[in-house]
């Protein structure tokens, strides 16, 4: 029996609640660095040595004690003996003393007794500015120019925190903090299925009441960019048994599965109730436009949502409850891409109470606001607006005319969450 239709908020938030049930997150595994990049870091990681292990250099120049030049400057300099020359790597033996220096390279451990670098572009040498030459310097140290032992993290400090997501950057610091493995969550396994007797597959050249199967490949896409592994099953015919059954295998195989097509109250419409009877649905009706008509749920262990077999309203319907859903299964923290508050560009009427997310793209104005355009065609059938969209523009419950210049919040679809803007 059909639900009450409820607001896009509360369906987001029951999508999301169901989702981060201890049962649905998925299980913990351990990878290489590689890897683990845009995954979730699922504990605590710590250091096993001071980063870096030793005070080093970060220039190129000579390693003097900086007592000794007090006195320098251009009209007095002082001139020191050099006794050895260190590279990145090498650890001298020689314990510096007052006027003496060592040539060192950026990275070299700091000498015993020295406690300042002098840059090489601060001085000047005789010869080849090797050992036994002698090194001429203008001016007292200001600034010691080294990096001291343990200043990215001491031993047994936590690197990287439990849920941090794990990107470029944090690879590097883990790898040089002894980290060669890291616990993530494993990725989800999503099944795509289609629903219509009038679908083929992209590649057949479809026949009068056919149409080409756009919509797995959306959803199938979608499920990719958020590392998913995607198994696309056949497309299945408008018919109750047929779509029972692979409902069910695809259940049992996966930990999320998505569906278009079959999700209104049509007579050939069979999905949403069908899931009904395999499990539990928490929503099967939506005040948004496109896709009213879409439900999420579960069976088991696994996540289902039933999306409108109209691709835009599919798309829509992925990105505000499958998107953060799945975002959650695998222990992300930031469940919601950035809003930004824009200016229409453009009036728009709306004679429906239903909530619309118009697909648009933002500009810059001639005084430098932040305009929204909506795309021309907003039909829920088609998914070149979609393609060229950057946002949703929502246009919260109500009807009534937004004028040009009306304030409105444009949900990014091309920044990942957690981004600041």
């Amino acid at each position: 029996m059909s639900q009450d239709m409820i607001s896009v908020d509360e369906a987001r938030q029951r999508a999301i609640e169901l989702a981060g049930n201890a049962r649905f997150r998925m299980p913990v595994e351990e990878v290489d660095l590689f890897a683990a990049v845009g995954r979730v870091a699922a504990a605590d990681l710590t250091s096993d040595i001071d980063v870096a292990p030793f005070d080093n250099t970060a220039m190129d120049g000579f390693a003097v004690v900086a007592s000794s030049l007090k006195d320098a400057s251009e009209e007095a300099p002082v001139d020191l003996e050099i006794v050895d020359w260190v590279g990145a790597g090498v650890v001298s033996e020689v314990v510096l003393k007052p006027g003496e220096a060592i040539r060192i390279m950026t990275g070299g451990i700091m000498p015993q007794g020295a406690d300042a670098v002098v840059k090489i572009e601060d001085t000047t040498f005789t010869g080849d500015g090797g050992v036994g030459e002698r090194v001429r310097i203008f001016a007292p140290v200001t600034k010691t120019n080294v990096r001291k032992a343990g200043e990215e993290a001491k031993a047994g400090d936590v690197v990287v925190r439990k849920g941090e997501v794990i990107r470029a950057a944090t690879v590097g610091l883990l790898a040089s903090t002894g980290n060669t493995v890291v616990p993530v969550h494993a990725r989800p396994k999503a099944g795509v299925i289609s629903i219509g007797t009038e679908l083929v597959a992209p590649s057949v050249k479809p026949e009068p009441g056919k149409i080409r199967d756009a919509n797995a490949y959306v959803l199938g896409a979608y499920a990719l960019e958020l590392g998913c592994e995607v198994n696309l099953y056949p497309i299945v015919r408008d018919d109750e048994a047929a779509i029972r059954a692979l409902f069910e295998q695809a259940i049992d195989e996966c930990d999320f599965v998505v569906s278009s097509g079959g999700a209104s109250n049509g007579d050939f419409d069979y999905a949403i109730e069908t899931v009904r009877g395999l499990g539990e649905v928490v929503f099967d009706c939506v005040s948004l436009r496109p896709g009213k008509a879409q439900a999420f749920g579960c069976v088991g262990d696994t996540l289902v949502e039933v999306l409108s077999g109209n691709p835009a309203a599919a798309a829509v319907g992925f990105q505000l409850f499958g998107r953060p859903a799945l975002r959650a299964m695998q222990g992300y923290a930031e469940l919601d891409r950035p809003v930004s508050d824009a200016i229409l560009a453009q009036p728009t009427r709306k004679k429906e109470a239903r909530a619309f997310y118009q697909r648009g793209h933002l500009e810059i104005g001639e005084n430098g606001e932040l305009l929204v355009c909506q795309e021309e065609k907003q039909s829920s059938a088609l998914l070149s607006e979609m393609n060229r969209s950057t946002v949703l523009i929502e246009l919260p419950q109500g009807t009534g005319t937004f004028e040009v210049g009306t304030p409105v919040k444009c949900l990014h679809l091309d920044i990942d969450e957690g981004v600041v803007i």
